[in-house]
């Protein structure tokens, strides 16, 4: 590993470690100078960044942390299994801008894909350490709930609609349904561990279904689309977040369709050198080209690492590494010209990426 790696590893793991609170609680980013522009701040935990960091902790080897990321997650107040957009440290429910009605009728008001996401971790840490004490609990106070909410929270095949994890749209996404199909496939395999040979059956069943569903309706051309609206639309911006389609196991990394996606990802949405989140993205633009962020540059990294392309996946981890503030810290996004951080230093989330990349190109 090449020594600015393995110091910014250290210092991800000292900025996860810094950010948990004995509960087992990520918050986001204790970053505050977003509350003298905005008035609040990103000092909650998201279920989803929450995950990626618990699994980060899990590819690093501290899997008793992570178990107690998961019983944090386990013992949050929840929707008949699915998790709500955000909470406070203390387990509490935190402030949301989803709605609970729109266009004149109830809906629920979550990004689906955290859900998806928590099942899918914890499924993913008992696969690792097969440590059947600690998932019993687990298994039966939230993985099982969560995924009878994920097979019965569906329509023709496909989840249903939902925001999107980037907290703007309302649809059936792309990232949603790929984590979802990764916490029902591998959720079947620790359901199974459980002796919950019925459940099992139902979500990998569930799991092919959507599989080919997305094959029917969420091919654009020759490449995957990142969403369908309420209508059914095709949205053809090109998304990062397309990335889900193979790191959650929906497709292989090879398979054409992947690789047209992935192409056209890194194509349109490259800029000096980063990933930016999506095309024309606005969120705290400064300049004529949007923001790249640091996991869209990470996922990039992946996708390579996992084609076999170890120089590209290398030169994007020296480029994240190259946007670290001096004393290791990430942030959200950076600007495209100067390359300066933007929003919050550090994310975390940014950290827990970084670990996940580079355990995907070491293998």
């Amino acid at each position: 590993m090449p020594e600015e790696l393995e110091r910014l590893v250290n210092a991800s793991l000292f900025v996860i470690r810094a950010h948990m609170s004995d509960n087992g609680a990520i918050i986001a980013s204790s970053d505050y100078s977003l509350v003298k522009i905005y008035g609040d701040g990103y000092f909650y935990c998201w279920p989803r960044d929450a995950s990626y960091v618990a699994h980060a902790l899990d590819l690093a080897g501290y899997g008793d942390l992570a178990v107690r990321v998961y019983r944090f997650l386990a013992s949050l107040p929840n929707q008949g299994g699915a998790l709500y957009h955000k909470y406070n440290s203390d387990g509490t429910l935190a402030s949301s801008w989803h709605p609970w009605y729109m266009n004149g009728r109830e809906i629920l008001p979550i990004q689906e894909d955290e859900t998806a996401m928590a099942v899918w971790a914890i499924a993913t840490h008992f696969s690792i350490y097969r440590d059947f004490d600690n998932m019993v609990q687990l298994y039966k106070s939230f993985v099982r709930p969560a995924m009878k909410f994920m097979l019965s929270y569906t329509e023709d095949g496909l989840p249903r609609p939902s925001f999107d994890l980037w907290e703007e749209r309302y649809g059936i996404h792309l990232h949603t349904v790929a984590t979802v199909y990764g916490a029902l496939f591998v959720g079947s395999e620790l359901a199974e561990a459980m002796g919950d040979r019925g459940l099992a059956v139902d979500a990998k069943d569930a799991a092919k279904q959507i599989k080919e569903k997305v094959r029917s309706r969420m091919i654009f051309g020759n490449r995957l689309v990142r969403r369908l609206d309420e209508n059914g639309n095709v949205d053809p911006v090109v998304d990062s977040s397309l990335y889900a389609s193979f790191f959650f196991g929906l497709f292989n990394p090879r398979d054409p369709i992947v690789i047209n996606t992935m192409n056209l990802v890194e194509e349109r949405l490259r800029i000096g050198g980063g990933i930016v989140r999506y095309e024309n993205d606005p969120y705290q633009k400064r300049k004529s080209y949007p923001n790249p962020w640091i996991i869209t540059t990470l996922w990039l990294s992946e996708y390579k690492s996992m084609l076999g392309d170890k120089e590209a996946a290398r030169a994007y981890l020296q480029w994240v590494a190259s946007h670290g503030t001096a004393s290791g810290m990430l942030p959200e996004q950076v600007d495209p010209e100067s390359g300066e951080p933007v929003s919050v230093v550090p994310l975390v989330w940014s950290h827990a990426e970084l670990i996940i990349a580079l355990r995907t190109l070491l293998g």
